[in-house]
Formats: C-alpha cells, structure tokens, sequence
C-alpha cells in the first residue's frame, strides 16, 4: 500500500459517527424580546422646557408691573384726598328763586376747607331734593377747588287756608312750607276746599277736584288775555245741591266772575266772546255772571 492510502484508512478508522440528539421533528423556540422599555428622549423635550421657564418669568412680570400700578393709582388717590390743592373754597349756586342762597348753604352743610373729592355729590342732590320746595338738583365739581350746584324749585300757582294759615300749593298738588315766616308769594287764594290739617311736604288728596279745577280756571283765564290770571285775587267754591259754584274774585274792587264747575269751561268760552267785545271798559263791571243758558249777565 502506498503511503497515501494508509493514511487515509487510518484517519476513517479514527473517525467517530455521530448522531444527533435533536429530534427533528421538534419546532425551535421561538425568541421572546426584551420587553423593558427603552427611555424615549425626544429632541423636543428640552425646547418645551425652556419655553415653559420663559412663560413663567413673562407671568411673573406681568404681576410685577399689575402691582406697581396699583400702587401708583393708590398712591395719586391719596394725594388726591389729601392734597390742600382741592379745599373747597367756593360754593355756587343757581336757579332758585324762592329759596335764599343762605337757607340752601346750610341744607348742603359742607364746610370749606373740605376736599372736594371727599364730597360725595350724590350725597349732595339728595339732600337737597329732601327738601320740599326743590324738585330736583345738579352738583358738579369744578377744579381745582369749587362745587357747583344748579336747583330747580317747585312753583307755587296758588294758596290755601290751612287753621288760619296760608300755604303755598304747586301745580303738583305739593304743599310748600313758608319761604320765610310771614312771607307769602302774591298768589291767587283758593277757599271753600275745607281742609283741616296739613303740613308741608304732602299732597293735597281730599280736594283734588276742586284744586284740579281751580289750576284749570287759572290756565283758561290766562288764555284769554296773557298775564290776567295775575289779576286773580281769589278762586271760591261754593257748594251747591248738584255740585259746586265758582266765584272769581279779580283784583278789580268788588269785580266777580260766577260760573257752574261742571261747565265751567264752556261758561270761560261764552266769556272769552264778552271780554274781546267790552275791551278795557271791562275793570267798570262788577260782576259777570255766566250760570244763565247761552247768557252772560253784567252787572255794572
């Protein structure tokens, strides 16, 4: 045998068969992954964080300027309040006529001095409308040191005997207190309306009728000629068994004029024809008597 051969058969017999343990027929497990979470950082991450930081210092600013300006506003409150630039140093007043200057600076009982911002003004117009005779008021700051106050008055239109007394009455029906004691605007009187007690600052509400009545005698006779119902001296109502009459009383010595309240104003009408015929001879009548049916009966 040659050399080649020999060592050939000698490394087959060294040779060892193996055979596998595995059977075939088994399936290979199949790899089960990691089931740990992997951190997740994303790129954006720390952009938002950064804009976040930025967001509360732009907050933190925005209450840092808030604060500074309500310190500021109360800072100029306070000055505003204390500073002897705005003392009170002159009171005006306008649009009264019936009541003294002097009666209305003491219903408004500021004294000078005082802070003009520290009056309140609503406080002020209520004060004065408290009274009677004012139907409403205005007050108005005027800087640096001044108020001004603007009143409109109830206007009297007539008197009535109340236990011996006179009062004025508005068109409103309000009850005027004296302007001052013993002093009484020349207004017409009106009698027969038997009112027993009264005092100022009420309505008359019994004799609403006839002081409804006598404010329309008042216009109706104004009608007629402009200013003659400041020729009226007196309106009376008589009572009657149906209603009531009126008797006119002119400024005229003894003059009368008569009329019905349920017709009176047709009665004016018949009179207003008369007036315009007799002209001025008319204050040499006494009396002018329209009760009669379409008549008009003058006495001399």
């Amino acid at each position: 045998m040659s050399g080649d051969g020999t060592t050939k058969e000698s490394l087959d017999s060294l040779l060892i068969p193996v055979t596998s343990s595995v059977d075939p027929e088994v399936t290979e497990l199949p790899v089960i992954p990691d089931s740990t979470p992997t951190p997740d950082f994303p790129e954006s991450s720390h952009r938002e964080k950064g804009e976040g930081i930025r967001g509360l210092t732009r907050l933190r600013f925005i209450i840092l300027i808030f604060s500074l300006l309500l310190a500021i506003f109360a800072g100029f409150e306070r000055w505003l309040h204390t500073t002897p630039l705005f003392s009170l140093k002159s009171i005006s007043i306008s649009g009264a006529r019936y009541l003294l200057e002097d009666d209305l600076l003491k219903i408004i009982d500021i004294p000078y001095e005082t802070n003009i911002f520290g009056v309140s003004l609503e406080s002020l117009q209520k004060k004065l409308v408290a009274h009677p005779r004012i139907k409403s008021a205005t007050a108005i700051r005027g800087l640096p040191d001044k108020l001004s106050i603007h009143v409109e008055e109830f206007i009297p239109v007539l008197l009535i005997p109340v236990e011996n007394k006179l009062y004025e009455v508005g068109k409103e029906g309000l009850i005027m207190p004296h302007i001052a004691p013993g002093l009484l605007v020349d207004l017409p009187i009106v009698t027969g309306l038997h009112i027993s007690q009264t005092t100022s600052g009420q309505y008359i509400v019994k004799e609403t009728k006839l002081f409804a009545a006598a404010l329309h005698v008042m216009d109706k006779v104004e009608s007629i000629e402009e200013g003659w119902s400041h020729e009226i001296s007196e309106i009376h109502f008589e009572p009657t068994s149906e209603n009531y009459e009126i008797a006119i009383y002119t400024m005229t010595p003894g003059q009368t004029i008569k009329l019905d309240l349920p017709i009176a104003d047709r009665q004016l009408e018949r009179f207003r024809v008369v007036y315009d015929q007799i002209g001025r001879s008319k204050d040499q009548i006494k009396s002018f008597d329209l009760r009669f049916k379409n008549q008009v009966v003058i006495v001399n």
